[in-house]
């Protein structure tokens, strides 16, 4: 599953703030069905306009036990692979990026990645059983 970025027009996102109209209400809600070993990604404008949605999964997909289908490492390594693939994308103008992507369809010029606060959360879905231990 993967839901689309919620913005008022291009590089217009929804946002919570001082000055901003946008409520916790505005936020469109989900639901879906889960399973253990499920990952969860949820991230800053600066991870998505950064990295595609193939770079995100190439990046978990080095995290995880071929032969188990399950993570070698905890959540945080993720995240912390994830910040930091998406900072160096969004410093490299040579970088073909979302960001780009979505600003040429609009009619825009531009290159690169783009520079933005970068925060990234993982998660992943286990059982209570092996929560608790």
């Amino acid at each position: 599953f993967r839901n689309e970025e919620q913005q008022h027009s291009f590089n217009f996102p929804y946002q919570l703030g001082t000055g901003s109209f946008d409520t916790p209400q505005d936020a469109q809600t989900y639901t879906i069905k889960i399973q253990c070993g499920d990952i969860i990604i949820l991230g800053s404008d600066g991870i998505f306009d950064n990295l595609f949605e193939d770079d995100i999964l190439e990046e978990i997909n080095r995290f995880i036990c071929p032969r188990k289908g399950t993570l070698r490492v905890k959540p945080q390594i993720i995240s912390d692979a994830l910040a930091y693939r998406a900072k160096k994308a969004s410093e490299d103008l040579n970088n073909s990026s979302p960001f780009q992507c979505r600003a040429m369809q609009e009619g825009l010029y531009y290159v690169g990645g783009k520079k933005d606060d970068i925060s990234v959360l993982v998660g992943v879905v286990t059982d209570s059983k092996e929560f608790s231990n």
